[in-house]
């Protein structure tokens, strides 16, 4: 009786370690005016060609979004451990660089100017309001943003 108890708790154990984890894989930063995007896989510790496929199907998106051609992996991948247990790592959140492919030239998100970012209109293209509203409809870091709403609020009407 133990003794089966003892099997069927172990059998328990082992078959839950064999269990596949669901694996998130997510653009995590990236720069357009690079050309360079990195792709994170959150899960188990290990990866493979599906994952890699479809991080590579996520950078070639972002890629042709910001108007490249395609991304090509670049480079090695970085692994953080983000839980540990007794048997190791059980959570881990690898990262892989891809490079974008082809030249910038228009994409969803217009041209690429030396910041990544399209500039706003000049006062004379647009009222004050106007460039305030095109301002907050772009997905920009908060510096940048901060940067352009300063210079358009000390315009003179």
């Amino acid at each position: 009786m133990k003794i089966g108890l003892i099997v069927a708790l172990t059998s328990a154990i082992a078959l839950v370690g064999c269990v596949e984890q669901r694996k998130d894989i997510y653009a995590l930063d990236g720069s357009r005016a690079d050309g360079l995007l990195d792709v994170a896989f959150q899960g188990g510790a290990n990866y493979d060609a599906g994952d890699i496929n479809k991080a590579l199907e996520i950078a070639a998106q972002k890629c042709k979004a910001w108007g490249y051609q395609g991304a090509d992996k670049f480079g090695s991948r970085r692994t953080v451990c983000l839980a540990s247990g007794l048997f190791g790592c059980l959570n881990s959140e690898q990262t892989v660089k891809f490079q974008c492919l082809g030249s910038p030239d228009r994409g969803l998100y217009g041209s690429v100017s030396s910041t990544g970012y399209r500039a706003v209109p000049s006062p004379a293209a647009a009222s004050k309001e106007a460039q305030l509203e095109q301002l907050s409809s772009q997905n920009l870091p908060y510096e940048e943003y901060q940067r352009r709403y300063k210079a358009i609020a000390g315009q003179r009407d």
